[in-house]
């Protein structure tokens, strides 16, 4: 049976059921039987669940969940699995996806947990309903008073003049165009989606791609991670700076904003719109009581992002998300991507229990941020 060595050498915070992925390359024309693969932590002898996906031309992503790292702690694992004769993307496993005409719909140990909403005959493709702790999503989609906020949804209020966050006459759409991949197992369901957006003219600005990853989490702790990038199809794209946005972008259930009774908190310790709004910071997270029980999500803004740390467009009727504006609330700015640049957000969804000091939310954050180096050797057969 072929195997690998990775060794995994963590920072300096605590580490408990964090996400990790390693790159791996096997020779041409190999293919990794997603059904055999064996991770076993060489000091304990302890076996971890693990999901190989398939990239291209031989290559994979190795993801596994580490149930616990103390901080610079280095550890090592070997990797064992069979070869197949072709790439295969669905592992047994508890995350899986189910694919209609009108969505993908994930599912974590059997339990709806989101569906990824194509909207073909709206303006945006959308991320509803977010389940965590309860029953009841965390998000809000479509509500009466801005009906354009679509629970987690993409865009931005001002690209080459064109309106692509509200939904009026006018505005600019961004079409969903086609699932490039799924893989499901049991670490996690994976999706990757291509979109256009498109002026109210018809002319293609932006091609889109997203990968979303639901990871294999308890629902009182779960981790949603996106990845948005843009593509100029232009000679030049410009986000001119402005409040509505974005680009990624979320709006808290009514039961949970600060309206009725929940908590806006940033990594700075400022509360509430008032002090938050328009101010920079690593993460911010948002909760309250919803269905009897403490629960919320915080959004944590990655440190590769331009302009990072970011602004954030967090209001206390609910709107809740990150801002790529060079300036706020002034907007003097833009950002330009020459046609074929790209644009590259990453953003993890925190889904929690309790309030952000009994959900660790700043631990969270690190290990998220803060960068695990993963060296891992060549095949063995």
């Amino acid at each position: 049976m072929p195997e690998v060595n990775i060794i995994v050498k963590f920072d300096k915070t605590q580490y408990e059921n964090t996400p990790l992925e390693a790159l791996l390359k096997l020779p041409s024309a190999k293919y990794i039987d997603v059904s055999s693969l064996k991770l076993t932590e060489k000091k304990t002898g302890k076996e971890l669940p693990c999901q190989a996906v398939y990239l291209a031309d031989s290559v994979y992503k190795i993801y596994w969940i580490e149930n616990e790292a103390k901080p610079n702690e280095e550890k090592h694992y070997t990797l064992a699995f069979e070869y197949s004769d072709k790439p295969s993307l669905k592992a047994p496993g508890a995350c899986k996806i189910l694919e209609t005409s009108e969505c993908l719909e994930v599912r974590i140990e059997d339990k709806l947990f989101t569906k990824y909403v194509y909207n073909k005959e709206g303006y945006k493709p959308y991320l509803y309903p977010i389940l965590g702790p309860v029953d009841k999503s965390l998000t809000q989609l479509a509500p009466e008073d801005h009906p354009h906020h679509k629970s987690i949804w993409v865009a931005f209020g001002d690209v080459n003049g064109y309106d692509f966050w509200a939904e009026k006459e006018g505005c600019g759409k961004i079409v969903h165009e086609e699932v490039l991949k799924i893989s499901e197992g049991p670490v996690l369901a994976y999706i990757e989606t291509k979109s256009k957006w498109i002026t109210p003219e018809g002319t293609p600005l932006l091609q889109d791609y997203r990968t979303i990853k639901a990871y294999n989490l308890p629902p009182e702790a779960r981790i949603l991670d996106i990845t948005i990038m843009l593509k100029a199809l232009q000679d030049i794209v410009v986000f001119y700076d402005t409040k509505e946005g974005g680009i990624f972008a979320t709006r808290v259930a009514d039961e949970i904003d600060v309206k009725d009774g929940g908590k806006i908190v940033d990594s700075e310790g400022r509360e509430y719109e008032k002090n938050v709004w328009g101010k920079r910071a690593d993460w911010c997270d948002y909760y309250g009581i919803i269905d009897g029980v403490t629960a919320g999500y915080a959004i944590f803004d990655h440190p590769d992002n331009i302009r990072h740390p970011c602004h954030w467009h967090v209001r206390d009727y609910g709107m809740f998300c990150p801002n790529i504006s060079s300036r706020f609330p002034d907007f003097p700015g833009c950002y330009e991507l020459q046609k074929d640049e790209t644009l590259k957000l990453k953003y993890r969804i925190y889904i929690h229990r309790g309030n952000y000091i009994e959900a660790k939310v700043s631990q969270k954050y690190l290990e998220y941020a803060l960068p695990v180096k993963i060296l891992i050797g060549k095949v063995k057969k």
